[in-house]
């Protein structure tokens, strides 16, 4: 009896031959504020996003490295770069959460109508919100949302002291002191109370010796 072999379609035994693709690693964290600035241009996207993030977190301490990778020639890493020091001059921190950083995001895109509503949601987002606002109070170039800004400022530090004091409370005294640093930077000492005050005359340990007394008065830490 013949037996009958099955052909095997020319396509499968192409396919059959080409080498097996190994996937694409995964992005790994940078290792440090050097190697990161060198990922803001590597080819692939997830590394570059790793990078950004890297250096966001570790807050305006690579400023000065950043500042060098603005004017780099690479466009990828240039405009970063700038993004991110941007979002340092108006105020996003190491520990910023990521909603407050989202808005921020919006109201950079947004008219100036939606910029005025991301202004109000950023006032209801804690200390780190309303640090923002100080921020954009000096820097927003439309002089009706600069407006808007300076009002919502008049009302931000009852709410960045007691983010603050919170920090202070849950032991997280070196987020409390970046808050503070960043809303005295944010324009003149006397417009952000004697707390921040305190924080440009004392220092570090006073402050938070200062807002923990203020948190545990004020029945919040109770």
């Amino acid at each position: 009896m013949v037996r009958k072999h099955r052909l095997i379609p020319l396509g499968f035994l192409l396919l059959a031959a080409l080498p097996i693709c190994a996937e694409p690693a995964a992005a790994t964290r940078p290792a440090n504020v050097q190697q990161a600035i060198v990922e803001l241009g590597d080819p692939r996207f997830a590394v570059r996003e790793q990078a950004s993030g890297y250096l966001l977190e570790y807050g305006p301490s690579a400023e000065p490295l950043l500042a060098r990778a603005a004017i780099s020639p690479d466009p990828e890493v240039s405009d970063r770069a700038r993004r991110i020091l941007q979002d340092f001059s108006l105020g996003v921190l190491p520990d910023t959460p990521p909603a407050v950083r989202a808005l921020l995001a919006k109201y950079s895109g947004g008219d100036a109508t939606q910029k005025e509503i991301t202004l109000n949601q950023l006032s209801r987002q804690g200390g780190y919100g309303n640090v923002i606002i100080l921020r954009l109070s000096w820097e927003e170039i439309d002089p009706a949302v600069r407006a808007k800004a300076r009002d919502l400022a008049h009302e931000c530090l009852p709410e960045i002291q007691r983010t603050a004091g919170e920090l202070v409370a849950t032991s997280h005294a070196e987020s409390a002191r970046r808050l503070l640093e960043c809303a005295v930077g944010a324009g003149d000492v006397n417009s952000v109370g004697p707390l921040a005050r305190l924080f440009v005359d004392a220092g570090k340990a006073e402050v938070m010796a200062v807002m923990g007394r203020w948190w545990m008065g004020s029945g919040k830490g109770k």
